[in-house]
């Protein structure tokens, strides 16, 4: 077995911290399934990191200031030669000795040294806490929905909301406002139109898109559809053209983060969907939140936050349907254990 290398051990910290580029993320995650030894350092630092999941911000420690400080000093006796002769030409004009000057300079750089390690504590914190908060607030948007859907079943026959859709017709093209069902999330739109749910909480705090104007209550009232994509990042269910009654999707997953299969979906609708599914589209987590997990709802009205796709007893992934290895957005599940959010 290959001992790892100094830059796979730093590699499986970032990885940890979850701040690596995309390629870096593939490779660790190739690392720790094909190495004994990244897989318990990774388990290891994840122990070590999970006092982060409780928000409590530790204070920087000592050791490390000091190595910091040490490095600073080292960096500015390397640059000694060079200010030689700007420090002997402010010895003569201000009478300052050399001693006073690296005391001084030493003070400045202990001073930058603390400013540099609060500076990165405080933001690292802030971007954690953000994202945190997101991720909070989005779970809490997908209840409110659910409260929604369970008023809207009330009101229509405990079905839940939903548009007739069969095998063969297409429902990835959001946005489109024709009289045809060609959108899974032309029965979710139902919730806005019937005041149910507000139209902004289909926008998970988190998702980065682009700058939308919010759209009235005359506006919704005309369109068919949401507008498109910008104005929905979550999937939901694929049901055939049969009502569902809301008592019989108990436990289920009923929506979740946006599908990483359909982040981008043509604008065009004359154009052909095809999607291959690529190893990294199988093992991918939402874009709504890092890469790290997503918010899975279900239908009892509980959501979490699940960290991989796959749920249940029977481990489905919720994000593929089965057996599928690509998509042109008129598959339907085959049977009632294989749960699609789409698109």
């Amino acid at each position: 077995m290959t001992s790892l290398t100094q830059y796979d051990k730093e590699l499986l910290f970032d990885y940890s911290m979850g701040i690596c580029s995309q390629e870096q993320l593939e490779a660790a995650q190739k690392l720790i399934s094909s190495s004994l030894e990244a897989s318990k350092l990774y388990e290891s630092l994840k122990k070590g990191l999970s006092p982060l999941d409780s928000w409590e911000v530790e204070s920087c420690p000592d050791e490390l200031f000091e190595k910091t400080l040490n490095r600073l000093k080292q960096a500015g006796e390397q640059s000694h030669l060079k200010l030689k002769a700007l420090i002997a030409d402010e010895q003569t004009r201000s009478g300052m000795s050399k001693r006073t000057f690296w005391a001084n300079a030493g003070r400045r750089l202990a001073m930058a040294a603390m400013f540099m390690i609060v500076g990165s504590i405080f933001l690292s914190s802030m971007n954690y806490a953000r994202h945190k908060y997101w991720e909070t607030q989005c779970r809490a948007q997908l209840v409110g929905i659910w409260n929604g859907v369970n008023r809207y079943s009330n009101d229509n026959s405990e079905n839940i909301p939903a548009v007739a859709m069969s095998a063969g017709t297409p429902w990835w093209m959001i946005g489109y406002q024709g009289k045809e069902n060609y959108s899974n999330t032309r029965g979710v739109w139902l919730l806005p139109k019937g005041e149910y749910v507000n139209a902004q909480d289909f926008v998970c705090p988190g998702a980065k898109t682009k700058h939308f104007e919010q759209i009235n209550a005359d506006q919704i009232n005309k369109l068919r559809d949401f507008p498109d994509r910008q104005y929905i990042t979550y999937s939901f269910q694929l049901i055939g053209d049969k009502p569902v009654k809301i008592s019989t999707l108990r436990t289920k997953v009923m929506m979740s983060d946006l599908n990483p299969l359909f982040e981008h979906l043509p604008g065009d609708f004359s154009k052909p969907l095809h999607i291959p599914l690529t190893e990294e589209l199988a093992n991918f987590n939402s874009a709504n939140h890092q890469r790290k997990g997503q918010n899975v709802l279900f239908s009892d009205g509980s959501a979490r936050f699940i960290r991989g796709r796959r749920v249940g007893v029977s481990d489905d992934d919720i994000f593929t349907l089965q057996g599928k290895k690509f998509y042109e957005g008129i598959e339907f599940p085959a049977c009632d254990t294989d749960i699609f959010l789409a698109p």
